[in-house]
């Protein structure tokens, strides 16, 4: 079995940007909020609000997430339907309707408008970092990002 890709490698082919963006990218938006620790929290508050074991209370959360987007896209599908178009700032306000993606999208503007970086390139950070924690659970418990990187630029 091969070992996961190094963060910073992952985010490097992930994104397609230099490593001192990147660096400087990550460092403006941490900590970045995660969609899966956002399932995670509320199953540890659900677990102990109603005395359930954590994989209990994670089942349920999942169950009523899967039910939240499967309400969405239906909600989507059916506004297709008659007009045979959404408008973007429709399915922007569907997905935002997920508490993790408005999170998500509020921690973005905030970093492109501190470090006038697009929202785009800011997004491919985002989304590189949303997938490596996916790819590698618990990733971020453990320190894979180096403390300091070429052209001697520091991490904190």
């Amino acid at each position: 079995m091969s070992s996961p890709p190094k963060f910073d490698e992952f985010l490097i082919t992930a994104t397609g940007l230099p490593w001192e963006q990147i660096a400087r990218l990550y460092n403006a938006g941490h900590p970045w909020p995660l969609w899966a620790a956002h399932d995670i929290r509320k199953a540890g508050l659900l677990a102990q609000a109603k005395g359930l074991f954590f994989p209990e209370a994670l089942s349920e959360i999942q169950r009523e997430t899967d039910a939240q987007a499967n309400s969405v896209l239906a909600q989507l599908e059916a506004d297709n339907r008659p007009s045979e178009s959404v408008t973007v700032d429709q399915r922007i306000q569907a997905l935002t309707s997920f508490p993790w993606m408005k999170a998500v999208v509020e921690h973005i503007d905030q970093v492109a408008a501190r470090t006038t970086t697009s929202r785009r390139v800011v997004w491919r950070v985002s989304l590189a970092i949303q997938r490596y924690a996916i790819l590698n659970p618990g990733w971020e418990l453990v320190t894979s990002w180096p403390d300091t990187l070429p052209g001697g630029l520091t991490v904190h």
